[in-house]
């Protein structure tokens, strides 16, 4: 992509949104290894990144309405704005999943989930900053996968060891909330790739 079209308004808007994704699966994780009223205070926190980044897609929509010529294809960029807004709404549904679901500390298994979804975050930043997505998007997908392997490693494990199953189906749910956040992860990277090749 050409130098003047990084640095239009509009790609600005979207590097801004990337970036407090990049924050919000940092909270997820920092109160996942911390527990207790770290978490506590992330759920706030996460929650106030969401609004945050839901301006900013309000803000991109109306400079798309006020903007004749725009450096990429209007509908392209409200993709990825509206990649980056769900992967921020999945962070904070997870981490209030989290929080509700954990009666003591948190195992080890979701604080590892949680750390995957951070390093997701930061490759999709990165390449959101540096508009360009050579080697990254494998990187994410990789990452997704392994999330995918804890958790069935996990799974198994748990209906192995006859845990109580109130007990098994909050760490189940701790599962779906992370896989959720994945999801939009890999949803958005997937977006990211399509636009880079439309204009590449």
């Amino acid at each position: 992509m050409k130098l003047l079209a990084r640095k239009h308004r509009l790609l600005t808007l979207l590097q801004a949104q990337s970036r407090l994704a990049l924050n919000a699966g940092r909270c997820l994780w920092e109160g996942a290894s911390q527990g207790g009223t770290v978490l506590a205070d992330e759920i706030r926190q996460t929650e106030q990144l969401r609004i945050e980044i839901g301006n900013l897609e309000a803000r991109i929509t109306k400079q798309l309405q006020r903007t004749w010529i725009t450096p990429l294809d209007p509908d392209d960029i409200l993709g990825i704005s509206l990649s980056l807004k769900k992967i921020a709404e999945s962070v904070a549904a997870a981490t209030g999943r989290i929080h509700s679901c954990s009666s003591e500390a948190i195992s080890a298994d979701v604080v590892e989930l949680t750390e995957i979804i951070h390093r997701c975050t930061k490759l999709l930043n990165e390449q959101v900053l540096s508009w360009s997505g050579s080697g990254r998007a494998e990187s994410v997908r990789k990452l997704a996968a392994t999330a995918g392997q804890i958790v069935c490693r996990s799974k198994a494990e748990l209906l192995a060891a006859g845990m109580n199953p109130i007990e098994v189906i909050k760490r189940w749910e701790m599962y779906d909330a992370a896989g959720a956040v994945l999801r939009r992860c890999v949803a958005s990277e997937k977006q990211f790739q399509r636009v880079l090749l439309k204009n590449g």
